[in-house]
């Protein structure tokens, strides 16, 4: 009967010899607790289940050596999988397993009112900003499908949304998604077209007030977050003059202006009201580069420092545009 009782005994050290006990705990990202949460131990025969208390820990009990397959579920979390989680012959403490930051998709779809009804826009611009953790983010812009559609991935849960979508021939319309959304979420936005708009005017010239000719002008709409929006664009064949017709009114604009052989003129913010606008004369330089020789040398050399200001006696091996007639070049002297 002892011999019987001391095999008993030594079966039953053997197989706690070869178990173990897995602890852990699941947190959010600001680290606090999840309760509640299912916890999946995966081992074929040998897999276990369990949920984590009020203070986010779980213990799976007799766990056999051997490789399994952690799954942690949590309402309002995404899924979290370990697959390669190595069980031996003693405890094992996995310690704190943080989910990742909740999130969802917006779609949306922008439409143009038309007196026929509402039609799919594409080419719109959308973005979205919002507010994490303190800091404004901001995604986009993206560019409509032809259907009008968009799709932002990866939003944070329960945080307002400020969407806003333009287009050249629309008024500019943000919409603001209250926070709450627990799930994907699908939103329209209806654009207005522009009935009684700016017209804005010009010509491009240069420093000696001759015109410049086949321009391109970008009127760039500064949308309220402080991105670009669509734009206007302008092309000036075989002329100096440009005419926008139809602008967006009560708009801050970025101005990007280009011409052949001249350097590309910006104007961060260009407002336009509801009156029509006559920007008039807009001098572009030239564009400076290098030159192996003057085409024509009959004129005398004028010099400028690098801040436009000319400059009678540059010094040695000081770098300064040299204006000689029609050319200019960026040289050391």
């Amino acid at each position: 009967m002892k011999k019987i009782l001391l095999l008993c005994l030594s079966a039953i050290l053997a197989m706690a010899a070869g178990a173990a006990t897995v602890t852990g705990k699941v947190v959010t990202p600001s680290k606090a607790p999840v309760a509640g949460a299912t916890i999946l131990f995966l081992n074929g025969d040998d897999s276990q289940f369990s949920a984590t208390d009020d203070s986010g820990v779980f213990t799976i009990q007799n766990a056999v050596a051997g490789t399994y397959f952690l799954v942690i579920q949590a309402t309002g979390y995404p899924e979290y999988q370990n697959p390669e989680v190595v069980v031996g012959d003693t405890d094992l403490d996995l310690g704190e397993i943080q989910l990742e930051v909740p999130t969802y998709n917006l779609n949306g779809r922008v439409y143009v009112a038309l007196p026929t009804g509402n039609a799919e826009l594409p080419g719109a611009l959308v973005t979205v900003k919002y507010v994490e953790n303190g800091e404004t983010k901001t995604q986009g812009p993206q560019t409509t499908f032809e259907d009008g559609s968009f799709l932002f991935e990866g939003l944070p849960l329960d945080t307002e949304y400020e969407v806003t979508a333009s287009h050249d021939m629309n008024v500019t319309k943000t919409v603001t998604v209250e926070a709450g959304a627990t799930e994907d979420f699908f939103l329209d936005i209806v654009l207005e077209m522009i009935t009684d708009g700016v017209t804005v005017t010009g010509e491009l010239v240069n420093d000696l007030d001759q015109p410049v000719l086949n321009g391109m002008i970008r009127f760039c709409i500064i949308q309220p977050d402080g991105s670009l929006g669509s734009e206007y664009i302008i092309s000036c064949e075989d002329t100096n003059e440009f005419v926008q017709e139809n602008m967006q009114p009560n708009t801050a604009y970025r101005v990007i202006i280009t011409a052949p052989d001249y350097a590309e003129k910006v104007i961060e913010k260009f407002e336009v009201g509801e009156e029509d606008i006559d920007m008039g004369k807009i001098s572009l330089g030239k564009s400076l580069g290098i030159v192996s020789a003057w085409s024509d040398d009959s004129e005398a050399p004028v010099y400028y420092n690098l801040q436009g200001q000319r400059i009678t006696s540059p010094e040695k091996g000081q770098i300064v545009i040299c204006r000689r007639g029609s050319q200019a070049a960026k040289v050391v002297f």
